[in-house]
């Protein structure tokens, strides 16, 4: 009864989620396709996602916060388009939400990272020199002060990804979402497939990542 009038605990962690990031990352239930994306609404038993227009696969998908690596199981039980013509997909709310991966951070590097990423413009393709802010296992947010645009669903391939001094690593990444950040206009991306090198990635940034300040001491 008081779910009904003031919503569910799931239902506001899942709100308050949204509202620091709605970026995530979808996969099926394979584990092997992944798709970038963001929650656009949360209701009280269901939430909106961005859709994609290829051939839905399967209906129950697994979703993951890139804000902080939380997860949950979902299924789609409605396709339908905004007034734009993109896709959404209506998902029932989860029963339960995963806890993150062992280990799971978002490591804040800028300005020591860069991704080479190529662009199609109306003159071809364009290559871009990009600071990446901050990167975990999910994706990076990367620093934009070109004026070429970037769309909501632009796919990167093959990108080069230095992080630090380290070796450069070959990336697929979407972006999905476009917000104002500390450091400029950032492109919010999520990897299309596992990165080889991400292992070695992270490592670099963690140690590039300024580190936590202490608590108080225990009396």
């Amino acid at each position: 009864m008081f779910s009904l009038l003031f919503g569910s605990k799931m239902e506001k962690d899942l709100k308050a989620f949204v509202e620091q990031s709605p970026d995530v990352v979808l996969r099926y239930k394979d584990g092997q396709t992944v798709i970038p994306s963001r929650i656009l609404k949360v209701f009280r038993d269901s939430m909106t996602i961005m859709g994609f227009p290829d051939t839905l696969k399967q209906k129950e998908i697994h979703i993951r916060l890139q804000l902080n690596g939380v997860g949950f199981d979902t299924v789609i039980s409605k396709i339908g388009r905004d007034k734009e013509g993109k896709v959404l997909f209506y998902c029932k709310m989860p029963e339960r939400l995963l806890p993150p991966n062992k280990g799971y951070r978002r490591f804040v590097i800028h300005p020591n990272g860069t991704a080479r990423v190529l662009v199609s413009t109306n003159r071809g393709e364009k290559s871009l020199k990009l600071a990446i802010y901050d990167i975990s296992e999910l994706g990076m947010n990367l620093v934009s002060d070109s004026d070429v645009g970037v769309k909501i669903g632009t796919k990167f391939y093959q990108s080069m990804v230095t992080v630090g001094g380290g070796q450069a690593h070959l990336v697929d990444m979407q972006v999905c979402n476009l917000r104002k950040g500390p450091a400029g206009v950032m492109l919010c991306c999520g990897f299309t497939t596992d990165p080889r090198g991400l292992s070695e990635m992270l490592s670099a940034a963690s140690g590039l990542a300024p580190k936590p300040k202490p608590g108080p001491k225990k009396k």
